[in-house]
């Protein structure tokens, strides 16, 4: 089986108020996208590796690879206006038509372990897309102007977490339909599921944290501090 990673890295992040995107702010000393694309540098069967960056970062980003010898990285890719339109321009790289699975991942997770790869990589032999999920520890509510609707059943609600992991071929219609139909979708699971295919779930991690406000940037130095005590 070969694999291809797609890392989205082209948002603004807007919700972190620093004046770069917060995939570049310093964690542990190098920006966040650097510690992410390390994650997948012992992955078994990579063929492809893109990471899809703002055009603004492109040289910024190459600079940063290259001074801390990311040799595995096959290219960056330009990113689009939304994070799908980043992805569709990763999955036009030529390198991707040799791949057999996509794995498609958020920058700003930059603990994936490689346990949590295995699994995705083990299930994907079976099905044509699966995502990692963790269960909801916190009764979820339905709001509408300020006011509860209902109290959803928390039994049947899981958080989905990346990487995603697809047929190569699944994930290119589903986003191929995407763009034919003028649909968005929150990720790349919820195309694959628009055009009817089912998708799969294996357990993910609570420490594959998404950074995206101050408060989550303390805790991954926290963990990244732990990470390191280890070693």
């Amino acid at each position: 089986m070969r694999v291809g990673v797609v890392i989205a890295a082209a948002g603004k992040g807007e919700r972190m108020a620093q004046p770069v995107p917060k995939q570049f702010l310093p964690l542990g000393g190098m920006p966040i996208l650097l510690h992410t694309i390390r994650a997948f540098e012992h992955m078994p069967a990579l063929v492809s590796l893109l990471v899809a960056v703002h055009p603004r970062y492109l040289q910024d980003t190459e600079r940063w690879c290259r001074a801390l010898r990311i040799h595995h990285l096959t290219a960056l890719v330009p990113g689009g206006s939304t994070r799908q339109a980043s992805v569709w321009n990763a999955l036009q790289h030529p390198s991707i038509a040799h791949v057999d699975v996509v794995l498609v991942h958020d920058a700003v997770r930059p603990f994936v372990s490689q346990s949590l790869l295995n699994r995705l990589l083990a299930a994907v032999q079976h099905a044509p897309a699966v995502v990692p999920a963790l269960p909801l520890k916190d009764t979820i509510k339905q709001v509408e102007s300020q006011q509860v609707r209902c109290t959803l059943n928390r039994s049947e609600l899981v958080a989905v977490q990346t990487p995603q992991a697809f047929h190569r071929t699944v994930l290119v219609d589903a986003h191929r339909a995407a763009q034919q139909q003028g649909r968005i979708g929150t990720d790349d699971a919820a195309l694959v599921e628009q055009i009817g295919v089912p998708v799969a779930v294996v357990p993910g991690e609570e420490h594959n944290l998404k950074i995206t406000t101050p408060f989550d940037l303390h805790i991954a130095q926290l963990l990244l501090d732990h990470r390191q005590s280890l070693f």
